[in-house]
């Protein structure tokens, strides 16, 4: 066999798997604050315990989770959770009373989340599946009363997205050779 024909057999049996495709490569897996709740269960149970007018310290011994663990909102997210994303109009006055009244509320969130991120080779792409949950928990108080609890966000994901392989390479090189993709 000659050289040249030795290099093509030897390209072409290193080119086969993305040829033929190879499947569950493990790639990576994210949570967040997986540790302050058992499961799932634990998580709806614990949220499902919040009742309104709580005060903050009740809600948090409710959900045996500090204060610390969660995230203050800023603003202008408890206007959207409370509001959605309709624009506030009116007089001078009323916007000033408006602002005094989104003023009274104090608000927090806790991502929980647990994420499995596995991929797949064929044909020049990368199929990245991920499978979990990813959910946020958000209260809002208004006056030192719980005046709004909810959780927002992806009960299942089950999603499936494809990236061109050079795409993929050129992400993990960037990356410093994780081949992590969010």
């Amino acid at each position: 066999m000659t050289c040249k024909k030795f290099l093509t057999t030897l390209s072409l049996v290193a080119l086969l798997p993305l040829v033929i495709g190879c499947n569950g490569l493990p790639l990576n897996a994210d949570s967040t604050n997986s540790n302050l709740f058992e499961n799932r269960s634990d998580f709806k149970v614990r949220c499902a315990m919040l009742e309104s007018k709580m005060s903050p310290e009740t809600a948090f011994s409710a959900l045996d989770v500090s204060e610390e663990s969660f995230t203050t909102l800023k603003p202008v997210e408890i206007q959207q959770f409370i509001y959605g994303r309709s624009e506030v109009r009116g007089t001078p006055d009323q916007l000033e009373e408006f602002r005094v009244r989104m003023a009274a509320y104090e608000g927090f969130k806790l991502p929980y989340s647990t994420l499995q991120r596995s991929g797949k080779l064929g044909l020049g792409k990368v199929i990245i599946d991920e499978t979990g949950w990813d959910q946020t928990l958000v209260l809002i108080f208004d006056d030192g009363e719980l005046f709004k609890s909810m959780v927002v966000g992806r009960a299942e994901v089950d999603k499936s997205s494809s990236n061109y392989l050079w795409e993929f390479v050129g992400s993990a090189i960037k990356k410093g050779g994780k081949l992590a993709l969010k």
